[in-house]
């Protein structure tokens, strides 16, 4: 029987044929590579994961790029083949009972030495004597993670039942779409742009410029361009609640808590920068205090952005070796 190993969280799966879907990290069948008895390790140049077989695979299970990225890893090969590990008491035990089961059935080569843990919110493997404190990804406590096997399963299985509903059809949907990270792209930019509109509009007035009858454009494009963030950000809100919910079951860490907070201080700043300008029209931009504090709101609303999408990289990407 084969063994099959998925590319993103190195579950192992026997069968003639990957799965269709990982059963930890629902990647698809693409992501899953056979393990090899002698396994050499392979290491994209791009995204620096780590694949183990006797040749790279078509593509990395993780960035796309193509087999000629990877670079063969020296003495992996060396270090795993030809060393089995020495079977300990309960296999030598259990060997006396039981038939011992074919060399090809469980040869499995660990990719780094020590114990694997691995994270129940978002999955992130840590490999050593002892879980992390908190999880180098989503900062979730050690309580948060379970040893895996060489297989990839969970050892304990109580400690892997996680207190979480199954997702319905359309949450599924959704984040299977990624709809979340795809649709921040659209207010992430046009803020910077709606900052550039209101910048322009205070240097027009600002008595050093001799174009000063073009600030009412720039007013009017900051103010079409606050709309068009409005809409988009409401739908970015939903969604990664959706998903923080969903995908990772709700958990409250610093780093969730930063990720919502700079998501309601940008819709904010958004919703105060709209009102103001819909109640005073014009009027915001001829008293010099009343720029500078509308320039200062519009700054705070792009940093929030930016801090949010930046926490959002780190969880999509995650901590990877280079």
């Amino acid at each position: 029987m084969k063994e099959w190993k998925c590319g993103i969280c190195e579950y192992i799966h026997e069968g003639q044929e990957p799965p269709e879907e990982c059963p930890v990290c629902k990647a698809k069948k693409e992501n899953f590579s056979e393990v090899s008895k002698v396994a050499s390790q392979w290491r994209c140049t791009v995204c620096g994961h780590i694949h183990e077989g006797t040749e790279p695979p078509k593509d990395c299970p993780l960035c796309k790029a193509p087999r000629e990225k990877f670079e063969a890893l020296p003495g992996a090969a060396s270090e795993t083949a030809g060393k089995p590990a020495a079977p300990t008491v309960e296999k030598e035990e259990a060997a006396q009972t039981v038939p011992a089961p074919s060399e090809s059935a469980h040869s499995i080569v660990a990719s780094s030495p020590g114990k694997r843990w691995r994270c129940l919110v978002c999955g992130h493997v840590h490999v050593g004597e002892t879980p992390p404190e908190k999880c180098p990804v989503c900062k979730a406590p050690t309580a948060q993670f379970v040893e895996l096997d060489e297989k990839g399963t969970p050892i304990h299985k109580d400690a892997a039942a996680m207190p979480m509903e199954k997702p319905g059809i359309i949450a599924r949907i959704l984040l299977a779409l990624h709809v979340h990270p795809v649709l921040a792209h659209f207010p992430c930019g046009i803020i910077p742009m709606a900052v550039l509109f209101i910048a322009g509009s205070i240097f027009l007035r600002s008595g050093t410029s001799n174009f000063i009858n073009y600030a009412p454009y720039l007013d009017y494009a900051t103010f079409c361009s606050l709309i068009f963030i409005l809409i988009p950000l409401l739908l970015v809100f939903a969604s990664g609640f959706l998903e923080w919910k969903k995908r990772y079951h709700g958990v409250r860490t610093a780093l969730f808590a930063c990720k919502i907070f700079c998501s309601l201080l940008a819709t904010i700043c958004l919703v105060a920068l709209l009102f103001w300008t819909w109640f005073d029209g014009s009027q915001v931009m001829l008293d010099a205090r009343f720029r500078l504090i509308y320039l200062i709101i519009a700054v705070v609303m792009l940093l929030a952005v930016i801090i949010a999408g930046h926490l959002g990289g780190h969880l999509v990407f995650k901590k990877r070796e280079r």
